[in-house]
């Protein structure tokens, strides 16, 4: 750059420190989040086969006020090991809530997810867990490292009033297949769809043959077919003549879904969940603050946003 052009910026700076439009900047942020935890809690709130333990806790209003404390996070941790509290204030998970949940029947193969359960609610939501999670993430299985997975039949599914209800998830580590039985505001001119022991082998499970046995709906997703669907969810699975233009963001060919006729895959009832066991008032605080010291202009600066510090047993006030 020219010497000269150099010399005039200068003056420039200077001359905005001058007149006090560039200002010293001294800002700090902070707050605390109250939470009732089991600190004496000899057992997880939940054990999964895939050798993760959730332990529940609830996050609690403002300690200034009457706490009230009702809305559930879960600390997940490896089989045989304690909960370490202090770590809830950097990560926690809380994208279900455990009084709308159902188990229901899964198989998997060659996966360390497991399904937590089904929310029933408005959009019928199935939650998939496995270590490695980061809070929030939840995506289709290969692209999540995350290790949570959330999906729903709502976005794909052609009904007009209710949601298909999902009676079987079937997922390995790369693909999910859902089977979903019919509700009255589906159409009734739909198919009357494939029965899951007519595409996949299941390691016993005599005792679910007549679910296994019953011709229901299927939606598929897989890691590499996120992009093509919409909202990123399960396609209705439809038969290559149901569907001879090809397949949409909405709807797929059979001869499109993958199909691991030499695979087993092991059933499993999703555990039915506990009542939660945890405090009803705020035994622990997290701490989460920040200052930014610098310079910014007067009309353009940036406040700053805290971060977790530390969190520490709470006696009340």
């Amino acid at each position: 750059m020219n010497i000269v052009l150099v010399k005039f910026y200068s003056l420039i700076l200077l001359s905005s420190l001058l007149q006090g439009c560039i200002v010293p900047q001294f800002d700090h942020a902070s707050f605390d989040n109250y939470y009732a935890v089991p600190l004496d809690a000899e057992k997880p709130w939940l054990s999964l086969s895939n050798g993760l333990e959730l332990h529940a806790y609830s996050r609690c209003s403002d300690a200034e006020m009457q706490p009230k404390c009702d809305m559930p996070g879960f600390l997940v941790v490896d089989r045989a090991q304690k909960p370490d509290w202090s770590k809830i204030g950097s990560f926690d998970v809380s994208v279900w809530h455990p009084g709308k949940l159902k188990p229901i029947l899964s198989a998997h193969a060659n996966t360390t997810y497991r399904v937590i359960g089904v929310d029933e609610g408005k959009f019928g939501k199935i939650y998939l867990l496995r270590s490695g999670f980061v809070k929030r993430d939840s995506h289709p299985l290969k692209v999540n490292s995350a290790g949570i997975v959330e999906i729903n039949l709502y976005s794909n599914a052609p009904c007009r009033v209710d949601d298909p209800v999902p009676r079987l998830v079937v997922f390995d580590d790369e693909n999910i297949w859902i089977f979903a039985e019919n509700d009255s505001g589906c159409r009734s001119d739909l198919p009357a769809g494939f029965s899951p022991r007519s595409i996949f082998n299941f390691d016993g499970g005599d005792q679910f043959d007549v679910i296994l046995r019953t011709p229901m709906m299927l939606f598929y997703i897989s890691g590499s077919l996120v992009g093509q669907s919409d909202f990123g969810q399960p396609r209705m699975v439809l038969r290559d003549v149901e569907l001879p233009k090809g397949s949409t963001r909405r709807a797929m060919r059979l001869s499109e879904v993958v199909q691991p006729m030499s695979t087993m895959f092991r059933l499993e009832l999703s555990p039915a969940l506990p009542i939660l066991s945890v405090p009803d008032h705020p035994n622990f605080y997290c701490h989460y603050s920040d200052t930014i010291i610098g310079f910014r202009l007067v009309w353009a600066g940036e406040n700053a946003k805290p971060s977790f510090k530390y969190c520490r047993p709470y006696h009340g006030k």
